[in-house]
């Protein structure tokens, strides 16, 4: 597509697209689920207020798949809001609601605002996979919800959040916010973690936490305020 001649979809623009291409992608609302695969794209859209892509409960809104090792990709996805996608038994997809990162990589999320996306396993909004480096700044995270681990963030892999805003999100409260497994690292910066209806942070095994000028407040376990 040209600035004269843009493409219909998000997606199709993405298929036409090389190793190393930008996409931008205009204000409205795309009425799509969209994959990145196996690809080195800048995807950028012009507002997160007004750049929607929603992915009308009918499956993962963004669903990208890095290199397998030893290749690798890197993916920017910035100024986008990610809203309504839903992971579950209906078509196969079961966590991830919002965005899923899988495979190799070095993924970069910015200036987003991911919300009302529901996962049936884990990762309400977003679920991190598979040998990546993922990166989340100046982002909003709220109103995801899971049955399972992780209502705003599942991770598999070593994750850095820089000035993001995670509330409102919500599953039963013996399980988290945000879920970590073994063997992971999670930076934490300049972020605040409140008003969820979890825990703030679950971790499983022997993980790398380090938490810097962030808030952690009014996060529920059965009932009680924790501090993480």
């Amino acid at each position: 597509g040209s600035e004269e001649s843009p493409f219909a979809t998000i997606q199709h623009g993405i298929n036409a697209s090389s190793d190393g291409d930008t996409v931008l992608v205009q204000e409205g609302t795309y009425n799509e689920n969209v994959n990145i695969d196996n690809v080195d794209l800048f995807l950028i859209g012009q507002n997160r207020e007004t750049t929607i892509i929603d992915g009308g409960s009918s499956g993962r809104v963004v669903d990208i798949k890095g290199g397998i090792y030893p290749d690798s990709n890197t993916v920017i996805l910035k100024g986008f809001k990610i809203q309504n996608g839903s992971a579950d038994e209906s078509n196969g997809q079961y966590s991830g609601g919002g965005i899923l990162v899988w495979n190799t990589g070095d993924f970069y999320f910015s200036n987003l605002i991911v919300e009302n996306n529901y996962a049936e396993t884990f990762g309400g909004g977003i679920r991190v996979a598979g040998g990546s480096n993922t990166y989340i700044d100046n982002s909003i995270i709220r109103n995801n919800s899971s049955d399972q681990y992780g209502s705003a963030i599942y991770i598999e892999d070593n994750v850095t959040l820089d000035s993001v805003a995670v509330y409102s999100n919500y599953n039963s409260p013996q399980y988290s916010t945000i879920s970590l497994t073994s063997n992971k690292t999670l930076n934490v910066t300049n972020s605040t973690i409140t008003g969820n209806d979890s825990y703030g942070i679950n971790s499983s095994g022997n993980n790398y936490i380090n938490i810097t000028n962030s808030i952690f407040f009014n996060n529920l376990s059965d009932g009680d305020e924790t501090e993480f």
